[in-house]
């Protein structure tokens, strides 16, 4: 495993905090709790394993990576939540600068100041990835919201991150793309756990429409 760039400004170590995480989980001999919208079709009830403990505290980074949590700037505001520039692989948040947005100005508040995350892992194919606790790599999926047969910017509406499981099988991105409601009332766009298979989701809403 290669060495990550160390930082002081705002990045932080998927590594190091799903390590944390495990250990006081094992030693409190509990789970850890989920929160809204985490998992909420995804593998229901019982107790969870080490490896959906690793995916869940992961995955709660990277959204935060791009939405901004307490003390911390987000890729998404920075980026002026505007929607073609929206990261659509976790792997763009390691990047120091952006390929076109300028750095961060404090006067605008727009603008990139990242790395927003560290602790991904080389793989084979030289691509930086962020792996759930089964070592297969985290998606960031976004849903055909209006129905062009094109998953793309366009339809963000409820981006979601995706665990393959430990089947390792993206079931949740292979079928039914236009099911893209976590619980909506309307059948032809609700995603239930059926649609999910062992796959982990989390979602968040990020639509927008400014350009």
């Amino acid at each position: 495993m290669p060495s990550v760039k160390q930082t002081n400004r705002y990045g932080f170590s998927l590594i190091e905090l799903a390590i944390v995480v495990m250990i006081l989980a094992i030693l409190a001999g509990i789970a850890v709790p989920l929160i809204s919208g985490l998992n909420g079709i995804a593998t229901p009830g019982g107790t969870k394993s080490d490896k959906q403990i690793i995916t869940e505290t992961s995955m709660r980074a990277i959204r935060d990576a791009i939405l901004g949590a307490p003390n911390r700037p987000g890729a998404w505001s920075d980026l002026g939540q505007r929607p073609h520039l929206f990261p659509t692989n976790p792997s763009e948040l390691l990047a120091d600068s952006h390929p076109t947005v300028p750095t961060f100005d404090p006067v605008t508040k727009i603008g990139w100041r990242g790395p927003y995350l560290q602790g991904a892992i080389r793989q084979n194919d030289g691509s930086n990835a962020f792996l759930d606790g089964w070592g297969n790599p985290l998606t960031i999926f976004i849903p055909d919201t209006n129905n062009d047969s094109v998953m793309d910017r366009n339809d963000i509406t409820y981006a979601r991150l995706v665990s393959a499981g430990e089947n390792g099988v993206l079931e949740t991105a292979q079928e039914k793309t236009t099911k893209y409601d976590p619980g909506g009332i309307d059948p032809a766009t609700t995603l239930t756990l059926n649609d999910c298979g062992d796959d982990l989701l989390l979602f968040f809403f990020v639509g927008d429409t400014r350009q």
